[in-house]
């Protein structure tokens, strides 16, 4: 039976948007698994295997009177524009905490602003009459299997570990962004002491950094300030697992003020593909 999110206990809420979570996260990588990457990549910001946006989307449309939920065509018209809404809003709230753009649609046609498109939008209008018609009583029927201590034992545990991972996620979140603030700073520093040199190049993130590295690996004296250039360019250099898994899971990251960094990871990730 196909029901309205007011009907429902704040329990079975939770329970149905982690539902709709997991129902995203699986669409996710199948698509980007199947159509883009051909590969396994565990899409989301969350390490288990959850797209909250889905979720709240999700949540959003059942939000809508049970005339439309049980409807088919105008479901299908709300589910694009309520889903669209949260897509866009949860794009602009993340560029705005972390000055980077997840995912881009520019390539797109009928996009706005590379944060929502038509496309998507068609596809948020499908996966919404699939949802309520006939994903949603599954989810329900499952739930109600889990009655008193069951239902809040179940909860629990997964509310526990829900905020786990969003905790964990949140420091992975704050490290990208301050790793990505540290090495433009660190680029701005060597831009400001070497630009004049000749043997400087910057026509690139790697080939600044390289260039450096090999000048001052050149340098016989042991100044304080070239030694810890070349430590930094050397740290640098390494692989940076927490950077190069985001820009994994999200191939349209862009960023204005990272913009350099971003598509050096995306060469450096790229060529430890091959």
């Amino acid at each position: 039976m196909i029901q309205s999110i007011y009907t429902m206990s704040f329990q079975t809420v939770f329970l149905v948007f982690l539902g709709f979570s997991v129902i995203g996260w699986c669409s996710e990588v199948i698509y980007v698994g199947v159509f883009i990457e051909h590969k396994f990549v565990n899409r989301g910001f969350l390490h288990g295997p959850l797209c909250p946006v889905y979720g709240f989307g999700g949540l959003a449309i059942l939000c809508l009177p049970e005339s439309i939920l049980n409807s088919w065509v105008p479901l299908f018209f709300c589910s694009m524009a309520f889903a669209t809404i949260v897509e866009y809003f949860a794009s602009w709230i993340l560029e705005k905490m972390f000055n980077t753009l997840w995912w881009d649609y520019s390539d797109q046609k009928f996009n706005i602003n590379g944060r929502v498109c038509l496309l998507n939008a068609l596809l948020f209008g499908a996966m919404g009459i699939g949802v309520v018609h006939f994903l949603e009583p599954v989810i329900l029927w499952l739930i109600a299997q889990l009655s008193g201590i069951y239902l809040t034992v179940t909860f629990d545990a997964l509310l526990a570990i829900l905020l786990f991972d969003l905790i964990a996620t949140i420091r992975r979140l704050v490290d990208f962004h301050t790793t990505m603030e540290r090495l433009k700073n660190f680029g701005d520093t060597l831009k400001a002491h070497y630009e004049n040199e000749n043997w400087f190049n910057k026509s690139s993130v790697g080939e600044m950094f390289s260039s450096v590295k090999e000048h001052l690996l050149s340098l016989p004296g042991s100044e304080k300030l070239h030694q810890l250039h070349l430590s930094y360019v050397e740290k640098f250099q390494n692989r940076n697992k927490n950077v190069e898994a985001f820009i994994k899971k999200f191939p349209t990251l862009k960023s204005k003020q990272y913009k350099e960094l971003v598509s050096y990871f995306k060469e450096k990730t790229s060529s430890n593909k091959k």
